[in-house]
């Protein structure tokens, strides 16, 4: 592969499902004890002189740091249990700016962090499209991000959300519409030390089975994201349930810009936002599938935006994330649940709007400035220099041919699946990153994959490990996978 980052294209195919066996088992550790830990990936820096051209030409003026707004969904997404087509959008989005990461990375050793660039995004309370900046992220174990997208048609868009794509599958697929989850209430817990995971719908030999849900062993400090579909204009994806990092171990995650005008053509993250702070201010827009932040306490048109505190840990409106930090730590989360409810019933409590009030309201430690001489804590000084554009060209691929292959035929109820090549999007093995950037995966191949001889036609899933079906028709495998 050359190092403009360009995606090598091979076929798509047609072709039928194998018979695979539901089952609930147990999740494994997921980070092996032999595990090798790697540092980030992004490349060394480069000479000032070198990097001096790549410097934005924005001026302070022509784009407004935002301290409420969209959370990029790469860094943190909602679960998506009765997925929908989102509603919508008359305006369309504008022509993307040009947009170069900020001088700051995360300083961490543990974690394997990569830069996502930013894209346009829906504000429910500002009723338009702000800038949804750019992230440093630590993907999940063995995933590679592909990112999202605006579908127009007949001057209407709507938001087709990015996704984590398991690494060493080799199909993706476009299914029909899944029915709605089942009312399933969870059963008694078996201790302190489990969480549940919700069933779903598992599309199975030309048909849709439920696959009932059940209490899983906890482990501590990583997230279960759970099976879920996301809507395209093609079909519904299925994505198998994988491994993360809780939201203040995944990275940087800046606050979004409101461009001024039009002409905007080159922008650059200058705010960084707290995490641990703005949990307090946590919201879901479910039908847009983003998390929002900020003041949105008193909205009442637009999408819909809910508390997050208030979204629920079983049925439908499960979500991995409220799971987990109201069990993992539970006079914390109260804490936090406090001072949501605080900013309910007293204005006074909540945030400012723009960066440009936030200096004056004694707020806290919500939002930092990553302009000045020191860095906020756990920040480090970083410049990507000249190899930024093929991190840039590289995901720019990604999404163009994702975008490209998803404007044909729709599947729908009573047709048959249609199946990608997953490398038609994204090359196998280079962590999301282009040739030359690419370092030792964190997690080695096999951990949570599917198991060997069973990654091709792979559409049900296992639960959180990966186990053998049975080769007989509907039979239970007793095997198990590697990577365990």
């Amino acid at each position: 592969m050359a190092r403009s980052g360009a995606i090598r294209l091979r076929g798509l195919s047609l072709i039928g499902f194998v018979t695979l066996a539901f089952a609930q088992q147990q999740p494994p550790p997921p980070v092996p004890a032999e595990a090798p830990r790697d540092q980030r990936q992004p490349p060394p820096p480069v000479p000032a002189g070198e990097a001096s051209r790549l410097e934005p030409q924005t001026g302070q003026d022509d784009a407004e740091p935002l301290v409420h707004g969209p959370v990029h969904e790469a860094f943190a997404a909602p679960t998506a249990r009765e997925p929908q087509p989102p509603p919508k959008l008359s305006d369309l989005p504008p022509q993307a700016p040009q947009e170069f990461p900020p001088p700051v990375a995360p300083e961490q050793d543990s974690e394997v962090a990569r830069w996502i660039p930013g894209y346009w995004g829906w504000d429910a309370r500002d009723q338009g499209y702000v800038w949804v900046s750019g992230t440093w992220r630590a993907a999940p174990p063995e995933m590679e991000w592909v990112p999202g997208y605006w579908a127009t048609t007949e001057g209407n868009c709507r938001w087709v959300a990015g996704f984590w794509a398991r690494r060493g599958e080799e199909e993706l697929a476009y299914l029909p519409p899944p029915p709605a989850p089942q009312n399933e209430p969870p059963p008694p817990s078996p201790g302190a030390n489990h969480f549940w995971v919700p069933g779903n719908w598992q599309y199975v030999e030309g048909e849709y089975r439920w696959k009932a849900g059940f209490w899983s062993e906890d482990r501590d400090d990583w997230v279960w994201t759970p099976d879920c579909y996301s809507w395209t204009p093609r079909g519904y994806v299925f994505m198998r349930g994988y491994w993360d990092l809780p939201l203040e171990r995944r990275g940087l995650l800046f606050a979004p810009l409101k461009l001024k005008h039009d002409l905007v053509r080159r922008v650059s993250p200058t705010v960084l936002i707290d995490i641990r702070q703005a949990l307090v201010h946590w919201f879901v827009a479910p039908t847009y599938r983003h998390y929002c932040f900020g003041d949105y306490y008193a909205i009442t048109r637009g999408l819909p935006v809910v508390s997050w505190y208030e979204y629920g840990t079983t049925g439908p409106q499960y979500d991995a994330m409220l799971a987990y930090y109201s069990t993992h730590n539970a006079q914390s989360f109260g804490a936090l649940k406090a001072k949501h409810k605080q900013c309910f019933v007293n204005a006074s409590y909540r945030p400012p709007l723009v960066w440009s009030s936030y200096g004056r309201s004694n707020m806290g430690g919500l939002a930092y400035s990553i302009a000045g001489a020191q860095v906020p804590a756990g920040v480090v000084p970083f410049d990507f220099g000249a190899e930024f554009t093929n991190v840039l060209g590289y995901y720019s691929s990604v999404l163009s041919q994702r975008a490209q292959f998803e404007r044909g035929a729709a599947v729908v109820a009573g047709r048959a699946p249609v199946f990608v090549q997953l490398d038609s999007f994204l090359p196998p093995g280079h962590g999301g990153l282009p040739p030359g950037l690419a370092k030792k995966g964190l997690i080695p191949p096999g951990f949570g994959g599917a198991p060997p001889g069973q990654a091709k036609k792979y559409i049900e899933s296992f639960g959180p490990i990966a186990e053998k079906p049975g080769k007989g028709k509907g039979g239970g495998g007793k095997g198990k996978g590697k990577g365990r």
